[in-house]
């Protein structure tokens, strides 16, 4: 044996002389050595040495990847070494050593083999050395992936079709003999089946071992060659009959070996006593006396003078065999010593895999060494070794930057397998929140000390200093809850993995609620204004409140959530606010443009509705739940940006117009009626649809409430306009029945107006219609066209209260000057009120009762009566046929103003 590993040794080193040809005469050498007539056999110590190695000489093993430096080819003996590696693993008699010692290798060793370039040669040569070599390696590494030492996808794939291929034969038992199939089947007699399957079976003639495998009464019988040789074809259901038949037997042979018992019980009997009786005799027998005692104190001082010479040379045999044994295992896991060195190779390479996969693979045997002294050097720098490995891997989480869950899970599974007697899980949520935890810490200690910058250290800090402070904070801060949501994310994902363990998972969970806590008092402290018309401290309220929404759905204790509350509501006070602010700047001169959706009014409305529309989708992106008392925030703020684009309309009254916006004070009355008439009817119901679509909800009770003080609101807003409009116009109809009524001489003049009056006395009763009622009708008529063409929709509501407002004029003037009334003119008056009535046949009007009451009264005392008079009383005979006629003649003149009058 030590001539074939100083042979070898030999052969290694004439395998790393750098001088010409020198390779190739080794390796022709050690061919010739290896496969002779009379080929040495090796052992593992052998095998390791040709395949690893010795100090720094390569092995096979790393020179097959020896290369030409110029032409970056392989060197021809690198395909030699390949060969003689493939022929070992496959011919060799210590191809399970060979076997083994290859899986010994890591993947640097793999990776300087240089097996693509091997591939290439092998597609020229049509050499399969390289399929035999890896199909080994992958044989005994099934866990390292094949691209590792297989680059190349073309190789890699045309590696795995050949391995299917050629895949040898599995499922073989294990008990029958390879040769089997090689002899030929003679048979010999037939003998019966033991499970009464078969009348008689036929044995194969394979040799008498494999006869004594297959019989049944043989020793060294075998159930599963028999089943597989002679029951190969048999059904399931008739082995099930042959087991029943099995025991039916061996309960028959019971009951016959009972039988003979009891056929033959005397001679039992008679044995039983006899063998009694000699076993008494025998405890009997005393040694105190006679030769018996002689021989018994011979035999004591024989033993003596035995265990006296003996005693050294077993402790001796003893001492040799634990040499033995530890030069065995010296020998045996000889490159176990090199694993501390191959351990820190690794670790300067940042190679943790590998490093986890060698710990794993050889930590067994290593500690079950460990009492040995050849193996506690080994133990302990290994585990020097790990301890600095574990918190490199936990350093590594800490710098990561794009940390993510399945590198915490790698992480967690390499400190299990580094550290078997603790958790990785709960090492890794312990040091994540820590992380965490002195993250938050650390941060916001950099947001307090804002203010201790240079260029923001003054006595007296300039508006634009605070917005450079508050948008540094506000960096910072998104910064921490972006990185938070990382940590926190993969630790909630961490603490689902621990559920099976209700105690491990009711500790994790409490230091996520800590941290909720701490985040929470920290977010509220930094973010949170008492400011009613500024609630957040931030600028870019979107990017904050997306990280928020990611937070709130990752810690879910009742802590933080209630933070998430409390934020949302003001994240929706801000958006509201904004809305509002926004709402009040609509007054401007330009946004008198029509609109085609409101088309009697302007676009202020429609543009309100987009604006709340859009603050109400990014609050829905951005809001992290969807909450009763958020949806109330929203209709309370939609509610006051409401209020305020009704008092920016109200402005637009009271502004002047520009003299290039052609447009009255009674056109923007009606068109700022209009918009009411469409914010009330069309948008808001609009935005409430909206509302319930967008968050899939249904309004509350309170949230109605809301609504329906809005509309109510509004409402009262349109009658103020509304009251405001008519009065504008009353002032012009009043000036029309006054110059009428009265003759005001203002109009028409002194000598004029006197004139008129005689000429009046004088001309009969009830034969025109004064000019002034046409004058009124014509006011009225324009007023009523204006109505149809920019409110359509309150024109009937509109007509009526004009209407009512000119009858309730003509009774007041009819009651400041009827003392200057005489019959003529209170005649003339009420053929005049009753003509109005006339051209306003669908409108009720209620004043014009109170006329005619007044104008009754006036008559009635003109006639000196005491009694209230009659119309019939008034108007009969030639008179009410008079003022019939005119009536009628005077309706057919302002018939084109009383079809205007008549269109609904």
């Amino acid at each position: 044996m030590a001539n074939t590993y100083d042979k070898i040794k030999d052969f290694i080193g004439m395998l790393n002389l750098h001088v010409r040809g020198k390779k190739m005469k080794a390796l022709e050498s050690l061919d010739e050595f290896l496969f002779s007539q009379n080929p040495p056999k090796l052992t593992m110590r052998d095998v390791t040495l040709l395949f690893m190695g010795y100090e720094n000489k390569k092995g096979l093993l790393l020179a097959i990847g020896m290369e030409n430096h110029l032409r970056k080819t392989l060197k021809s003996s690198a395909h030699y070494a390949l060969q003689l590696i493939a022929r070992l693993l496959e011919t060799s008699p210590s191809k399970s050593d060979c076997i083994q010692v290859l899986g010994l290798t890591d993947r640097m060793i793999l990776q300087q083999m240089k097996f693509d370039k091997h591939f290439k040669h092998a597609e020229s040569t049509k050499n399969k050395g390289i399929y035999v070599v890896c199909k080994s390696l992958k044989k005994i590494k099934p866990s390292v992936p094949v691209d590792v030492y297989i680059t190349s996808k073309t190789y890699r794939d045309k590696f795995l079709s050949w391995l299917t291929q050629n895949k040898d034969e599995e499922n073989k038992i294990e008990d029958e003999p390879s040769r089997w199939s090689q002899v030929p089947k003679e048979k010999i007699d037939d003998k019966p089946d033991p499970l009464g399957i078969k009348s008689n079976i036929s044995i194969p003639n394979q040799g008498t071992m494999s006869l004594d495998l297959v019989d049944i009464k043989s020793p060294l019988f075998k159930p599963a060659v028999f089943l597989s040789k002679v029951h190969g074809n048999t059904t399931i259901p008739e082995l099930r009959r042959g087991l029943e038949n099995l025991k039916k037997g061996f309960n028959d042979r019971q009951a016959q070996f009972s039988a003979m018992i009891g056929e033959h019980s005397k001679v039992y009997g008679e044995c039983r006593s006899l063998l009694d009786e000699m076993r008494d005799k025998l405890v009997k027998v005393q040694l105190s006396s006679g030769s018996a005692m002689n021989a018994h104190e011979a035999l004591q001082l024989a033993e003596k003078s035995e265990n006296y010479a003996l005693t050294p040379l077993l402790k001796q045999k003893a001492e040799m065999e634990r040499v033995k044994k530890l030069i065995y295992l010296s020998n045996k896991f000889s490159y176990l010593f090199k694993l501390p060195s191959m351990l820190q190779t690794h670790q300067a390479h940042s190679d943790i895999d590998t490093i986890v996969e060698l710990y794993q693979k050889h930590i067994s045997i290593i500690k079950s060494n460990s009492h040995l002294p050849v193996f506690s050097n080994v133990v302990k720098n290994v585990d020097a070794i790990i301890g600095n490995v574990k918190e490199t891997i936990l350093q590594n989480i800490k710098r990561e930057r794009n940390l993510n869950f399945d590198m915490i899970w790698k992480a967690a599974h390499q400190l299990s397998v580094l550290n078997p007697d603790s958790d990785g899980i709960q090492t890794i949520l312990e040091n994540l929140y820590q992380f965490i935890k002195n993250f938050i810490e650390d941060m916001w200690g950099k947001i307090d000390k804002q203010g201790e910058l240079p260029w923001l250290m003054k006595d007296e800090k300039e508006k634009n200093d605070f917005d450079i402070e508050r948008q540094a904070t506000e960096q910072l801060i998104e910064r921490i809850l972006e990185r938070c949501g990382l940590y926190i994310g993969i630790y909630t994902q961490l603490i689902e993995e621990t559920k099976a363990n209700s105690s491990k998972y009711q500790r994790a969970m409490k230091k996520l609620q800590r941290i909720g806590v701490l985040l929470a008092k920290r977010l509220r402290d930094s973010l949170f204004d008492e400011n009613s018309e500024k609630p957040l401290k931030a600028v870019d309220i979107d990017a904050l409140s997306t990280k928020m929404k990611q937070l709130c759905q990752l810690i879910k204790t009742n802590e933080f959530q209630e933070f998430g509350i409390e934020y949302t509501c003001k994240v929706i006070k801000c958006r509201m606010i904004d809305l509002k602010n926004e709402v009040s700047d609509l007054w401007k001169e330009e946004l008198w443009s029509k609109d085609f959706e409101n088309k009697y009014g302007t676009c202020l409305p429609s543009i309100f509705h987009c604006m709340a529309i859009q603050q109400i989708m990014k609050l829905k992106n951005h809001l992290p739940s969807i909450h009763e008392k958020f949806i109330l925030e929203i209709l309370e703020g939609l509610s006051e940006a409401t209020i305020a684009l009704v008092q920016s309309m109200q402005k637009t009254l009271n502004t002047d117009i520009a003299q290039q916006v052609r447009i009255t004070n009674s056109q923007k009355t009606l068109l700022t009626l209009s918009n009411t008439f469409f914010i009330q009817e069309f948008v808001l119901p609009n935005i409430s649809q909206n509302i319930l679509e967008i968050f899939n909800i249904q309004f509350s009770d309170e949230a109605q409430i809301i609504i329906n003080k809005t509309i109510e609101k509004i409402s009262e807003f349109r009658e103020a306009l509304k009251k405001y409009f008519i009065q504008k116009k009353s002032d012009k109809f009043e000036k029309i029945i006054e110059a009428g009524i009265n003759y005001c001489d203002e109009n028409i003049g002194l000598d004029a107006c006197i004139f008129y009056k005689h000429m009046l006395a004088d001309q009969k009763i009830a034969t025109e219609i004064r000019p002034y009622v046409f004058n009124l009708i014509g006011k009225l008529v324009r007023s009523i066209e204006e109505l149809k063409r920019k409110c359509p929709d309150l024109r009937k509501e509109l007509e009526q209260s004009f209407a009512e407002e000119i009858a309730h004029l003509w009774r007041r003037s009819i009651q400041v000057h009827h003392k200057q009334f005489d019959i003529k003119e209170t005649i003339q008056i009420w053929i005049e009120l009753e003509f109005y009535q006339g051209i306003l046949p669908k409108i009720e009007i209620k004043n014009l009762e109170k006329c005619f009451y007044y104008l009754k009264k006036i008559y009635s005392k003109l006639k000196g009566l005491s009694k209230l008079v009659n119309t019939e009383e008034i108007f009969i005979g030639k008179l009410k046929d008079a003022k019939d006629e005119l009536i009628m003649g005077s309706k057919y003149k302002i018939r084109l103003m009383k079809e205007c009058l008549d269109i609904n």
